[in-house]
């Protein structure tokens, strides 16, 4: 059985305000979208690959983000087991040749619209799981 959970990766204290209508528009998929701090995703990961979506809103964001790569991340990434869907308007992250080869990142520029924001996750979440 598939996870039914998209994990949303918290960069920050707080959520940004496009978490609930983008929450609402994944349960129409049967998706939820479940905020996780880094350092909780190998909980969920040791069970099963997951799909894992990061926001960008600034340089801090980037910075935390490029941080929870090192420490927490990349092991999984280098072992197949997430897949990290990232938006952020800087362009895609300096990730490894073999990441994107081994089909476990992705990159959304902003701005985006919540509902092709939701499009690009559920087409994700589909080729990562190998569901039609």
């Amino acid at each position: 059985m598939l996870p039914s959970a998209i994990l949303y990766l918290r960069l920050s204290k707080n959520i940004p305000s496009f978490y609930f209508p983008l929450s609402q528009k994944l349960s129409d998929f049967s998706l939820k979208l479940v905020p996780v701090n880094a350092q909780d995703i190998g909980v969920y990961a040791r069970k099963e690959k997951r799909v894992i979506f990061s926001f960008v809103k600034d340089l801090k964001s980037l910075d935390k983000l490029t941080k929870q790569r090192n420490l927490y991340l990349d092991y999984y990434l280098k072992n197949k087991k997430v897949f990290l869907m990232d938006m952020n308007s800087f362009g895609s992250l300096k990730m490894s040749k073999n990441y994107l080869k081994e089909e476990v990142y992705g990159h959304i520029p902003l701005p985006l619209e919540v509902g092709d924001l939701v499009n690009s996750l559920v087409k994700a979440y589909k080729k990562f799981y190998g569901v039609n």
